[in-house]
């Protein structure tokens, strides 16, 4: 029995993408926090330190994520078989 690959490959990307859609809210979600806080921060032209800190923390959590999205894909670039 011959294994179709590609079928395979369709499967794996498929899955993948479901499973990469619980990633994708939470980028969404970060990214809008993250856009609230420096609104808040610019509104009144004056950015305080708790300000800042906050802009921090809300660019590393969009960071973090992104940083999971970009292993997930490299995780499936390596489970995706090669066809020659």
């Amino acid at each position: 029995m011959q294994i179709d690959w590609s079928i395979v490959a369709l499967a794996v990307v498929a899955s993948a993408l479901a499973f990469a859609g619980g990633y994708i809210k939470r980028l969404i979600k970060e990214t809008k926090e993250l856009i609230t806080a420096v609104a808040d921060a610019i509104e009144d032209d004056n950015i305080d330190d708790l300000e800042l800190a906050c802009i921090i923390r809300q660019a590393k959590d969009v960071g973090l994520v992104v940083k999971d999205i970009v292993r997930l894909i490299l995780e499936m670039r390596v489970a995706t078989p090669r066809v020659k």
